[in-house]
């Protein structure tokens, strides 16, 4: 009994070892992304009661996970007394660490049956490489994808390894799966195959229980998708739109990931996983081996076709974000494995590259001179430009233009009402005010970086995001030229925001480029069409008239783009 319960008391050590060395390397590289900043403007706009929005004047969805969202405005909501940025951090870090240890229970799991003594082998990658620990306090929702992807690998693996009983369990995990779509909409392509594996874990089903399955995992996904629209009056997230999600951009997606595969020298512990699954499909069989089969399957195959997703639409800017997902859920069926001779020299064999990796080894890539791929170190830059080792809360961030330009922006609200600017340096600069074309309108600002800027600037503050991620016209103009940093690709030129936001016979001044002609063209453009349907549908109060054309509009305007040039956007959307 002694025995039993050493090893019992051994193992679970040995998956909070790799959880213990995750958690301190976050928190030795805290900090918070600029694009961590968009979640939380977001956040103080539900909270100012304009609902999950970028700007109070339109429902444009800014957020890319509406889990994480939701969790910022209840956690932030329950502790007002505590920052709002380190209820992200903290959230981001607990996430991760908890979906680690859900990970290494898995595989516990999955592998019970084989021996009692474990040792950590992919728990130890993902506890190794710095990219983790950027990521899991980075305000953004890469730790609620860890945790998503560890207690759904739990869920399955323990479905598995059971004689089913009753359906309450089944369907409690089929809930779980379903919510992978609301922590990232990319991650349906994990959540479809782990439904898949959860009906083949616990068949055989009666149509009933079948379709009790199904409603329990879709009954989230589907009522949010149907909010997105009737609200949003959009398919998919305005970010994805931005980013032209639905576009393959290979050449960029495979620089992505060798940036993220050499970085990180990922082909030494992929070969030693290798041999452990290995060695570990060749023990003694068990009654429920085949499912535990398929449960790994299913893992592994989803994180494949999730990365190869990635790839296909370009990556990202920064260094390895989002890879992280699929890297994580790759070595999550081996994040734990029983101690025997071969999977003993595996772990020793990941020793020294797990010191390297997280002592030595970095990325390199810096805005302005890195690589010509475009992949940065996000942390690392924006820790220099602040002067601070931990940038987290509006203050770190100091004497960063953008960081000034949204204090001075938010001091302007009250009396800049009616009124626009792209001074984004000194929005309070007078001689830059134009004339808004709604005088009881809030103080309008375009800008090109609007994480800090934004959430410094406040909810009174509409910021025009001219790259697109939060502007309904911007996200929708057409990419124009060679492809370039994910999410920079696109820019509303001053004819479009003027057209919007400023009065008719408003003079800009001189340092503002627009052509009245331009100008003209792109306010007929924007009442024209498709593109003054959705602008009228998410500007509109929102009734239930409203909310059912929406439904239509999300369906039917997924594919429109229009010409970045205003005359020839004109053209396209009005005819003549």
């Amino acid at each position: 009994m002694e025995a039993g319960v050493g090893r019992r008391t051994g193992g679970l050590v040995m998956v909070a070892v790799p959880v213990a060395v995750l958690l301190v390397g976050a928190w030795s590289r805290r900090w918070l992304a600029d694009d961590g900043f968009i979640n939380l403007r977001i956040v103080e706009q539900v909270w100012a009661g304009n609902g999950p929005v970028w700007n109070a004047t339109e429902r444009v969805e800014t957020g890319t996970s509406p889990l994480w969202l939701a969790l910022l405005v209840v956690a932030g909501g329950v502790l007002r007394s505590v920052p709002l940025e380190w209820v992200a951090v903290a959230l981001g870090m607990a996430a991760s660490a908890v979906g680690l240890a859900a990970a290494s229970m898995a595989a516990r799991t999955l592998h019970a049956e084989q021996g009692a003594r474990l040792v950590p082998v992919g728990a130890l990658v993902v506890a190794a490489i710095p990219a983790f620990w950027d990521f899991s306090s980075s305000g953004l929702e890469t730790g609620l994808s860890f945790l998503w992807l560890g207690t759904s690998g739990w869920a399955l693996a323990v479905a598995a390894g059971q004689l089913r009983t009753g359906m309450r369990r089944p369907l409690a995990t089929a809930a779980l799966l379903g919510l992978g779509p609301l922590v990232r909409p990319d991650l349906a392509l994990v959540a479809l195959p782990l439904l898949i594996a959860l009906l083949v874990a616990i068949r055989p089903l009666s149509r009933r229980e079948l379709a009790g399955v199904v409603v329990a995992a879709g009954a989230a996904p589907v009522a949010f998708q149907v909010f997105r629209m009737a609200y949003y009056a959009s398919l998919v997230p305005n970010t994805a739109l931005a980013k032209e999600g639905a576009q393959s951009n290979w050449t960029a997606g495979w620089s992505y990931a060798s940036d993220h595969v050499g970085t990180w020298r990922l082909w030494w512990p992929a070969a030693v996983l290798v041999v452990v699954a290995v060695a570990l499909a060749t023990g003694t069989p068990t009654r429920r081996r085949g499912a535990r089969q398929v449960v790994t399957v299913a893992i592994v195959g989803g994180a494949l076709v999730h990365a190869l997703y990635v790839v296909r639409v370009g990556g990202d800017f920064m260094h390895a974000r989002l890879l992280l997902p699929a890297t994580f859920a790759v070595v999550l069926p081996w994040a734990v494995v029983p101690a025997r001779r071969v999977t003993l020299a595996a772990a020793v064999a990941l020793v020294p590259w797990a010191l390297l990796a997280a002592t030595t080894w970095q990325p390199t890539g810096q805005p302005g001179n890195g690589p010509a791929d475009g992949v940065v170190d996000e942390r690392a830059y924006y820790a220099n430009l602040a002067g601070h080792p931990h940038p987290i809360t509006a203050e770190d961030f100091g004497g960063v233009p953008y960081a000034v330009g949204g204090r001075r922006a938010a001091a302007s609200a009250t009396e800049g009402r009616g009124h626009l600017t792209f001074r984004v340096a000194d929005p309070a600069d007078r001689t830059g005010w134009i004339a808004a074309a709604d005088a009881s309108a809030p103080f309008a600002v375009a800008v090109d970086n609007v994480g800090v800027f934004g959430y410094l600037a406040g909810p009174e503050v509409s910021v025009i995001d001219v790259r697109g991620l939060g502007d309904p016209v911007a996200s929708r103009l057409r990419l124009v030229g060679p492809r370039g940093r994910p999410g920079h690709e696109k820019r509303a030129e001053p004819a479009w925001v003027l057209a919007r936001y400023a009065a008719p016979d408003a003079s800009p001044p001189t340092d503002v480029v627009a052509a009245p002609a331009e100008v003209a063209a792109a306010r007929a453009a924007l009442a024209c069409g498709d593109l003054g349907d959705i602008l009228e549908g998410i500007t509109r109060p929102l009734t239930p008239a409203r909310a059912r054309s929406n439904l239509g509009l999300g369906l039917t305007t997924s594919d429109l783009r229009t010409a970045a040039d205003p005359v020839a956007a004109r053209r396209e959307l009005c005819g003549g």
